[in-house]
């Protein structure tokens, strides 16, 4: 699979598409994930600047949405749920697994993963001239 992993904390410009493994989902939630935040403390990461710094190469991204693809089955998600996730870290890949904690999943258990995951750079939404937030109606 693919993801943008930081390569030299150099910037923006550090950041470069890899292909790795897809992350063992033993007892966790794999959600293949359709779009990605791009939070400010990923922008920090990028030059090492923030708090907590991690050995290079990494894969950056603190949240994500998209479709559950497995979860264990005392975890309260099935397959095929549309989901937002907190995965804490490696957003920015194609697929992750997360702990099946209710707080990686806070979004889905208030009904907002749609909304969520819609106001992303991957669906097409745009700022009018009044400022307010326009989406696209094409089903996530």
């Amino acid at each position: 699979m693919y993801a943008q992993q930081l390569t030299s904390a150099s910037g923006p410009a550090g950041v470069q598409l890899a292909e790795i493994d897809e992350p063992d989902g033993t007892g966790r939630v794999v959600v293949d994930l359709h779009a990605a935040g791009v939070a400010f403390p990923d922008l920090l990461q990028t030059t090492g600047s923030y708090q907590i710094v991690r050995d290079l190469p990494f894969v950056l991204g603190l949240e994500g949405a998209g479709v559950v693809r497995s979860a264990p089955a005392d975890s309260g998600i099935r397959a095929g749920q549309r989901v937002a996730v907190l995965a804490t870290d490696g957003a920015w890949q194609q697929t992750v697994a997360v702990e099946p904690d209710p707080g990686n999943f806070a979004l889905l258990r208030l009904n907002t993963a749609h909304v969520a995951a819609r106001v992303t750079l991957v669906q097409a939404a745009v700022w009018s001239e009044a400022g307010t937030l326009l989406f696209d109606e094409e089903p996530f």
